[in-house]
């Protein structure tokens, strides 16, 4: 909707922009990070739906300023069946 992300899925990375649709398989390890400086916003649709509510539990875990507890986000992904991948810059 906004802002532009560096989105990367199995392998390849893409510059998502304004405009731009993803469709990520399951069990296909992916990650991004916002390019730039200004904030990016995405309509994103989940399946199954569960995962809402890891977005949501995830949300209270980001500070405004600094870096999560990467210790309780790695806890929360686990109740979710799901894990944290680096993305390599």
């Amino acid at each position: 909707m906004e802002g532009e992300v560096a989105f990367t899925a199995d392998g390849g990375t893409i510059a998502a922009k304004r405009g731009t649709f993803l469709y990520v398989p399951r069990g296909v390890p992916h990650t991004f990070h916002v390019v730039g400086e200004r904030p990016a916003r995405w309509l994103g649709i989940f399946s199954p739906g569960r995962y809402v509510g890891l977005i949501e539990e995830l949300g209270p875990l980001m500070p405004a300023n600094g870096l999560p507890d990467m210790a309780a986000v790695t806890r929360l992904f686990a109740r979710y069946d799901s894990e944290i991948v680096a993305e390599r810059r």
